[in-house]
């Protein structure tokens, strides 16, 4: 009869055994089902970025490229350059009689170069497929202003173009970009700038991320975008950009 008994403890004790390691085997695999598929290889989110860039500025469009280093396992150096168109908010574009809408009292289309250096500091990295990381990047550097003659169409029969005159009232339309080319003027600059980077690629190797920011630049004199109206050599600005590239590892 102990034996019997015995034997029948030691068959329940087994069964609530083999119970308990499935269930908390089934509840493990939910949690981590529940956190998303881990990355294979972690190795990308340590080592170098190479990206490009199309973005949005409160006075103006830029395109750019952006290559990050590693310093350290949170940490890189980056590198990165940047060319942008630069409006007066003043800029009104009016239908022409020829070719594309004019913008009546421009002086000169202006744009930047800027050639920048700073830190991508991961504050909450990506530790599974889905998620996001978060990275401050604070930056820096020098600016060439670029301003090319902004010329009009006064005359359609004989392809005559004039700089903005106010006594010259009659605008046919805006002349073609080639126009003025050889007349185009380099202003030096400088500019400082913040952003915060949400990288949000769900593969190893690729980078996609939305970047938030602003900076301010300042030239060594105003640039002359308007004719009448006051132009600028400081000019703070908002952006958002949009970033597209590969992670780089290290073998």
């Amino acid at each position: 009869m102990n034996r019997i008994f015995n034997k029948d403890i030691f068959s329940h004790t087994k069964i609530r055994w083999h119970f308990g390691v499935s269930f908390l085997f089934c509840v493990f695999s939910f949690h981590v089902h529940g956190q998303g598929d881990f990355q294979d290889d972690v190795r990308v989110f340590y080592g170098n970025e190479i990206t490009g860039s199309i973005g949005a500025y409160t006075n103006g469009f830029s395109i750019g490229g952006r290559y990050a280093h590693r310093k350290f396992a949170l940490e890189k150096y980056i590198f990165e350059f940047q060319a942008a168109s630069i409006h007066h908010p003043k800029e009104i574009k009016i239908p022409a009689d020829v070719g594309s809408r004019l913008v009546y009292g421009k002086s000169n289309s202006t744009f930047t170069f800027m050639f920048s250096y700073g830190k991508q500091l991961e504050k909450y990295s990506k530790l599974d497929k889905g998620s996001v990381a978060v990275r401050y990047i604070p930056f820096g550097g020098f600016a060439l202003a670029l301003e090319k003659p902004y010329y009009y169409v006064v005359d359609v029969e004989k392809n005559l173009y004039e700089r903005f005159d106010a006594s010259t009232t009659t605008k046919f339309g805006k002349a073609p970009f080639h126009v003025g080319i050889d007349e185009v003027t380099f202003v030096p600059g400088v500019f400082l700038g913040a952003s915060i980077n949400f990288e949000f690629s769900n593969q190893n190797m690729y980078i996609q991320a939305l970047e938030f920011g602003a900076n301010i630049q300042m030239y060594a004199r105003p640039l002359e975008i308007m004719h009448e109206n006051k132009n600028q050599m400081i000019f703070p600005t908002l952006f958002v950009i949009y970033r597209y590239g590969k992670a780089l590892t290290k073998r």
